[in-house]
């Protein structure tokens, strides 16, 4: 990860647009992949009752923006497009029956 960071930094010299849009998705899918090894580490911490929580904010947005990067390679190999609309508020809340 560090390393396609270097090159979409400009650091090994500049890389053409279409070059560093690849490595940038690679870095991308690196940080995903990071993230489920952490998820994996995270269960065998509860199976072991060694889990601290953390409560954090985060952003929708931005989860959906990272699975549609991530997604989209797949899609497009099957000529297929993916399309995310996200709102600007929170979701609405629906009131108990």
């Amino acid at each position: 990860m560090g390393f396609t960071e270097l090159l979409v930094d400009g650091i090994y010299g500049e890389l053409p647009d279409k070059a560093k849009t690849t490595v940038a998705r690679v870095h991308a899918n690196g940080r995903h992949l990071l993230g489920l090894i952490n998820d994996v580490l995270d269960l065998s911490k509860i199976e072991a009752g060694q889990l601290t929580l953390a409560i954090e904010d985060y952003s929708v947005a931005q989860i959906v923006r990272l699975t549609v990067t991530a997604v989209e390679p797949l899609a497009r190999a099957k000529r297929r497009r993916v399309l995310a609309a996200l709102g600007t508020g929170p979701p609405p809340t629906r009131e108990p029956v």
